[in-house]
């Protein structure tokens, strides 16, 4: 199950700020000063919306490291949300 909280800024500088926000580093696993990623995501369904009206999400991200361009696919159903909180399987 995975648990996403989804976010809203006013600026792009309170958007990066995040990052280095205490209370936000403390749920991560590695507090080491990040840079920002540029991510391009791409979602998939067919013409009549079949995915989405079953309440799912195909996805295609990539973004580059320093080993170059890189890919994730992932595949989403089910789950929920309530006040910003996202649960779903994935």
């Amino acid at each position: 199950m995975e648990t996403e909280v989804k976010l809203a800024f006013d600026s792009k500088e309170a958007l990066f700020g995040i990052i280095n926000a205490e209370w936000f580093s403390d749920y991560c696993l590695d507090t080491a000063v990040k840079k920002p990623v540029k991510l391009v995501n791409i979602y998939y369904d067919t013409p009549e919306g079949t995915i989405a009206k079953k309440g799912g999400a195909v996805r295609v991200r990539s973004f580059f490291d320093e080993e170059g361009e890189k890919f994730e696919h992932t595949v989403k159903f089910g789950g929920g949300a309530s006040e910003g909180l996202h649960q779903r399987y994935e």
